[in-house]
C-alpha cells in the first residue's frame, strides 16, 4: 500500500521538474525551483488550516472523513 501511495506523487513531481528544467532559463532555475516549493508547502499549510478548523471527522463519521482525504489524494495524484 505505501508502494501505491507514493508512485503517484513522484510520478507527478519527475513531470514537473521535467517540464521546469526544459522550460526556464538556467539563471532563473533556482528561484523557479523557490517559488515551486515555497508555492507546494504554502498550499499545505493553508490546507491543513483549513481541514483542521472544518474537523470532518466531529461533524461527520470517520468513514466520511477517509473517503474525503482519499478523494483529494487521488485529485491531487492526477493533477500532472
Amino acid at each position: 500500500m505505501s508502494l501505491l501511495y507514493g508512485l503517484s506523487p513522484m510520478a507527478r513531481d519527475v513531470t514537473e521538474v521535467t517540464i521546469i528544467q526544459k522550460n526556464a532559463r538556467k539563471a532563473l532555475l533556482a528561484q523557479v525551483y523557490f517559488a515551486r516549493g515555497t508555492l507546494i508547502y504554502g498550499a499545505f499549510g493553508v490546507s491543513s488550516l483549513l481541514l483542521g478548523y472544518i474537523n470532518i471527522t466531529e461533524h461527520y463519521r470517520v468513514r466520511i472523513a477517509s473517503l474525503v482525504a482519499t478523494i483529494l489524494f487521488f485529485i491531487s495524484s492526477r493533477s500532472f
